[in-house]
């Protein structure tokens, strides 16, 4: 009776904390010109985050989102909704950056317009790799990266973080990379 009144004490704290933390890093995203995911209600609206943390670059996000546009006919009978597709890629200048002093941080940033066709196909590869349903993972290490996934689709909102990423998380992180146009050595990716 000890043993599960013990274990259910620890995990009731890791749930504790793991909320802390998530609420922690959504503020710093939204305090950071990010985006709450979270809050993103439109099934129509699709928005896909990559934050990588890596031990010895520069922090990078990476965004694939449409940005859907209802337009009326001029009797407000009819409307149609056109739709554009981006890749945003923010890296963090560490070198200027002061992180100890709580304000926003400075960073450089592209925003590509993508084709639809290279979206849907980005889109298919999120569903046919199941990157919805999979937990988080971490394992001990001194130094690495952290791969840290969110989707807004449909709706509803799923993150996946791990420091340890498997082939389906590295295959959606590199389509990512390669969608928004960020040049990167092959060494760097870790």
């Amino acid at each position: 009776m000890k043993t599960i009144t013990i274990i259910g004490i620890l995990f009731f704290i890791t749930l504790d904390c793991y909320a802390q933390e998530d609420n922690k890093r959504t503020e710093w995203l939204v305090k950071n010109y990010e985006e709450n995911y979270k809050e993103i209600k439109a099934k129509d609206r699709v928005a896909i985050r990559f934050s990588w943390w890596r031990a010895f670059d520069n922090f990078t996000i990476i965004r694939i989102e449409n940005i859907p546009t209802r337009v009326f006919n001029s009797d407000s009978s009819d409307s149609k909704v056109f739709q554009k597709y981006y890749a945003v890629c923010k890296t963090y200048l560490d070198d200027l950056n002061d992180y100890d002093n709580g304000k926003p941080y400075l960073f450089d940033q592209k925003v590509t317009e993508i084709r639809t066709e290279d979206f849907d196909k980005f889109i298919e590869l999120i569903d046919q790799l199941k990157i919805m349903i999979k937990n988080s993972e971490k394992v001990l290490m001194t130094d690495g990266s952290n791969w840290d996934i969110e989707i807004s689709k449909n709706g509803k909102y799923y993150r996946f973080d791990t420091n340890n990423p498997d082939k389906a998380t590295k295959t959606l992180g590199l389509e990512m990379i390669r969608l928004s146009g960020l040049k990167i050595e092959k060494e760097k990716i870790y």
